[in-house]
């Protein structure tokens, strides 16, 4: 800070220097920032005001972070107290001193005070930090969970056979929701060793409900073999190798992209919620 000063008061005559002290004292304590300031020396101030026939007057005066209080009569300047606000080493004490300057004097102004916060950030609320990093650090994890999802196997599933439970449920939930169920409940059905007659009614007769459609040769080959057999095992294996494969073949790539464009959204969003705390943080700890 450039150097200031100001004028508490002054004295004509010698015999008045007893009541500007007061006032001098007052002034200073009223700043509550620990200046002290004693006596002047009468004697001096006396001469010095007989000798340039010029009154005497105290000031106060900052320079940088010094303060201090002298009397000047003519060309006779005496310190009469003063205090060094780069002792104190925590930059919000210190900051709070400045402040108490400003208060009551212009010898600190809201500019002096700016640039001070400017140079000497105040450390964070220790609560609000630990806050502040609980938030990003949750939200980080959270987000590189999601990335690691998004190039996992489960988001990049090749065939139905082999999917895990959950990534199972949750196509067949898509798979429900697209009309497609049929061909999943085919497999289910098959897989679950059912009943042949009641896979063959439900799944290959020509209007049915969950009717597949499978090509002729297939499906003449398999009801053959159900009546061949009085209604025994039947091999489904042709049947359910063809369904898998248009599974796989055109469901699995839509319900891939779809899952992982919901995924990118939410990773899109995580990210735009970072960004700000992330910022926040760095200002709050300087790296």
């Amino acid at each position: 800070m450039a150097k200031k000063e100001t004028s508490i008061g002054k004295v004509n005559a010698p015999d008045r220097l007893e009541v500007m002290q007061l006032v001098a004292n007052k002034r200073v304590n009223d700043l509550g920032v620990g200046l002290k300031i004693t006596k002047p020396d009468a004697a001096k101030v006396t001469a010095a005001m007989a000798k340039t026939k010029k009154p005497a007057e105290y000031f106060m005066v900052l320079d940088d972070y010094a303060l201090w209080v002298e009397i000047r009569a003519g060309g006779t300047v005496l310190t009469l107290g003063s205090v060094d606000f780069k002792k104190e080493k925590d930059v919000v004490k210190r900051r709070a001193l400045l402040a108490k300057v400003r208060a009551t004097t212009e010898l600190v102004t809201t500019a002096d005070l700016d640039a001070f916060d400017k140079a000497f950030p105040p450390p964070p609320d220790p609560k609000a930090l630990a806050e502040l990093q609980a938030k990003v650090t949750e939200k980080a994890n959270k987000l590189a969970r999601l990335k690691s999802d998004r190039d996992s196997a489960t988001y990049n599933s090749k065939s139905y056979d082999g999917m895990d439970d959950a990534t199972a449920k949750e196509f067949e939930d898509w798979a429900a929701a697209k009309k497609f169920e049929r061909f999943l409940m085919f497999i289910g059905a098959v897989d679950a060793k059912q009943p042949g007659g009641f896979i063959i009614i439900k799944f290959m007769k020509k209007g049915g409900e969950l009717y597949l459609d499978l090509p002729a040769a297939v499906t003449a080959k398999i009801v053959q073999s159900h009546k061949d057999t009085g209604g025994g095992k039947v091999d489904f294996a042709p049947a359910r190798k063809l369904i898998l494969k248009k599974i796989d073949d055109t469901m699995l790539v839509p319900y891939n992209k779809e899952k992982k464009a919901a995924l990118t959204t939410q990773i899109t969003a995580l990210e735009a919620e970072l960004r700000p705390l992330a910022i926040k943080l760095k200002a709050m700890t300087g790296r």
